[in-house]
């Protein structure tokens, strides 16, 4: 009997120091990837597809080689809303990718995230997708080889 008890010691031995912690309320200093109220675009995801489609410029390589794809960047939006850290994490290259990241560095101000009441810093991961027009796109020479 005392080799169960001590097994069961043991095993709840993890649960009570988990219910002793006492709840704290992380410092503004910390930066998360999701919070309770996570950052928005101003006039939310409606508005910043329209920003991105007005200020995204297809670079000429990536037009000339018919490039098409995804690319996503991941970036900081600050305590007071502020674009900073843009990152990308998956390219298509032909200036896709600088392309991408100038967009987003040049968005403006966000509704900043909030974690317990107060404006936190958040990362946040956004696709940028490159897609000719199809009277755009290069003609198909690879039936000529």
């Amino acid at each position: 009997m005392r080799f169960l008890f001590f097994l069961l010691a043991v095993a709840l031995t993890p649960c009570f120091s988990v219910f002793a912690q006492k709840k704290s309320t992380p410092p503004p200093s910390q930066t998360f990837t999701y919070v309770e109220q996570m950052p928005e675009f101003p006039g939310g995801n409606d508005s910043m597809f329209r920003f991105l489609s007005a200020n995204l410029r297809y670079p000429d390589s990536a037009v000339a080689q018919g490039i098409e794809g995804r690319v996503t960047v991941k970036f900081l939006i600050s305590q007071n809303g502020l674009i900073d850290s843009a990152v990308v994490l998956r390219g298509i290259g032909y200036g896709c990718d600088e392309e991408a990241a100038r967009v987003i560095k040049s968005m403006p101000r966000w509704n900043p995230g909030m974690l317990n009441g107060k404006p936190t810093s958040v990362y946040y991961t956004l696709p940028v997708t490159f897609r000719l027009e199809d009277d755009i796109k290069p003609a198909d020479t690879s039936a000529h080889h």
